[in-house]
């Protein structure tokens, strides 16, 4: 997946690549979890079409059959909520699940604030984005869309700061 986030091709070429590593090695629990998030960003982004969710399910179903405590799983199955099914607290719920796999990765709190917002939640998303804010992340992907809350919260000053880190 690499840093080609949003890159039309990336979406194709990284479900390509899980696919090879799937059948070099058919237990690979993550490359199934992988291979989901990225399907589901693909879907999101129209990259792929509606018969990819069932295949985004699929795989994420193999992932913790494989492994039932991976953290990348229950990430997987949040995109899945949150970009393939609309379903927002079910969305939460799994971020939130991946969050207390491993409290020192700050990208389940900023995929929960990104799903508050949307939501119109704008004080949980705030108090996430503080949060993550403390690990200080150095992605651009992540920096952009914290400057893009601040601008829709109307703090024009931080969501300046947040854009030219990015």
């Amino acid at each position: 997946f690499g840093k080609k986030l949003v890159d039309s091709t990336s979406f194709n070429s990284a479900i390509l690549e899980y696919d090879n590593a799937i059948k070099y090695d058919s237990l690979f629990a993550l490359a199934y979890a992988k291979r989901a998030i990225a399907t589901a960003w693909g879907f999101y982004l129209n990259q792929v079409d509606s018969t990819y969710i069932q295949k985004c399910k699929n795989d994420i179903d193999r992932a913790l059959s494989l492994d039932k405590d991976l953290k990348d799983a229950q990430l997987a199955l949040g995109f899945y909520y949150y970009y393939c099914k609309s379903d927002y607290r079910n969305a939460l719920h799994c971020f939130n699940k991946a969050a207390v796999k491993d409290e020192s990765d700050y990208q389940p709190l900023f995929y929960m604030a990104m799903v508050y917002r949307r939501m119109g939640e704008w004080e949980k998303s705030l108090d996430l984005i503080s949060r993550v804010k403390r690990f200080n992340p150095q992605e651009a992907l992540f920096l952009t869309n914290i400057g893009l809350s601040y601008n829709l919260m109307h703090h024009y000053d931080s969501a300046l700061v947040y854009y030219q880190k990015a």
